[in-house]
C-alpha cells in the first residue's frame, strides 16, 4: 500500500507565478550560421580561443581570469571590457571538446549570450562550421539591443577567420575605432551599422 503523501509545491508554484506576472518580458533571438573553412577541424578549433583570437580578430583583447594552460580549455573564464571589439562581458567555456564542439556563455549587464560551435571535417580537408547563438535580454536595454541585431550580424566575423586561415595574417581593419565585429554592450549605438560595416564587403 502506497501511503506516500503528494508533494507540497506551493513555494515553486509561487516562483513560477511571480515570473508570469512580472511586467518585464525578456526578449530572445536565435541566430544560426554556416561556413566552410579552408583548413582541418583541428586548425580551426585551436583558433576559437580567447588568447588566439588576438591573432585574427582586429580589436580583440581580453583578460584571462582562469585557465591552466593560458589558452582555451574546459571551464576557462575570461573577461572583456569596453575597449574590446566585442564590448564588455564575462565569458565561460562550458563545454570544450576538441576539435568538434565548443559551448560558451557570455554575461553582460544587459543580456546573456549562449554560443555553440560545431565543426565537422570534410574528406577534402576543409571543415564545415555551424554557429548557433542565442541572445536573451536581462532588462529593457538588452531587449532593445537584441532587436537591433540583424540575422547576418556575425557573418563578417567568420570571414575574418577564413581570411586568417588562408593567409596566416589578420585582415586589415578599418581605421575608425567605432567599427565592431560583433559588439554587444550597454549603450552601444547604431549596432546594426557597425556590425555590417566591419569586414562584410
Amino acid at each position: 500500500m502506497n501511503t506516500r503523501r503528494s508533494a507540497n509545491t506551493e513555494r515553486s508554484d509561487a516562483v513560477v507565478e511571480r515570473f508570469r506576472q512580472r511586467p518585464f518580458k525578456a526578449a530572445r533571438k536565435a541566430i544560426g550560421m554556416r561556413q566552410t573553412f579552408p583548413a582541418s577541424a583541428g586548425e580551426v578549433f585551436v583558433l576559437l580561443c580567447p588568447s588566439r583570437e588576438a591573432d585574427w580578430i582586429p580589436g580583440w583583447d581580453c583578460e584571462l581570469v582562469f585557465t591552466e594552460s593560458g589558452y582555451a580549455e574546459e571551464h576557462c573564464v575570461f573577461r572583456t571590457d569596453e575597449t574590446c571589439v566585442s564590448g564588455p562581458g564575462v565569458w565561460v567555456m562550458n563545454h570544450y571538446e576538441p576539435p568538434r564542439l565548443l559551448e560558451i556563455a557570455r554575461f553582460t549587464s544587459d543580456m546573456v549570450v549562449d554560443l555553440k560551435i560545431v565543426l565537422a571535417e570534410n574528406s577534402d580537408g576543409t571543415t564545415d562550421g555551424v554557429w548557433n547563438i542565442v541572445l536573451t535580454g536581462l532588462n529593457e536595454g538588452g531587449n532593445r539591443l537584441i532587436g537591433q541585431i540583424p540575422e547576418d550580424a556575425y557573418e563578417g566575423l567568420l570571414q575574418t577567420l577564413v581570411h586568417y586561415l588562408e593567409t596566416g595574417e589578420m585582415i586589415e581593419a578599418p581605421a575608425h575605432p567605432a567599427h565592431h565585429v560583433h559588439k554587444i554592450g550597454k549603450g552601444h549605438q547604431a549596432l546594426t551599422n557597425h556590425i555590417r560595416s566591419h569586414f562584410k564587403k
